[in-house]
């Protein structure tokens, strides 16, 4: 981008976009520095030995406390991380392939729209039935609160 004749409006663009996908910029820290060389050192598991650039996002995803990592190599998915790493608190996120991801969050979307109008239908029929002088507030409560900008 810098060497482009746009490149301000272009750098600008894509900061501004990192902005507003609420994007997080890591830094190398200590825990990614032990987690790379950990899992450079493995005997057992011997995937991340020739892998250095699998081995430093994995570290990253741990090191920061990712719940998930998203990945379409499946000798990444099955690494498991050597239990010296596990013995002082690191845990591997969850690593899946991208459709997978997309599939589970599809359906924890759904099972919480699913709740959510369940309860709704089966508060609003116990309000009209037994108390009809709350329902106001209970139907007040249930109404979808405006989202934010990004939500």
């Amino acid at each position: 981008m810098h060497e482009h004749e746009k490149a301000l409006d272009y750098i600008t663009a894509l900061n501004q976009l990192l902005d507003e996908w609420k994007v997080t910029v890591l830094f190398p820290n200590d825990s990614v520095r032990i987690l790379c060389f950990k899992m450079g050192e493995e005997e057992l598991d011997t995937r991340m030995i020739r892998e250095p650039t699998d081995r430093t996002h994995l570290a990253y995803a741990m090191a920061y406390h990712s719940d998930y990592f998203l990945t379409s190599d499946r000798n990444l998915i099955r690494y498991r991380i050597p239990s010296s790493l596990e013995e002082i608190g690191f845990s591997k996120p969850t690593c899946l392939p991208l459709e997978e991801f997309r599939n589970d969050m599809f359906m924890k979307v759904r099972d919480v729209s699913y709740a959510w109008d369940h309860r709704y239908i089966l508060e609003s029929q116990r309000c009209e039935v037994n108390h009809p002088d709350e329902c106001p507030e209970f139907m007040q409560s249930l109404k979808p609160r405006p989202s934010g900008r990004g939500s």
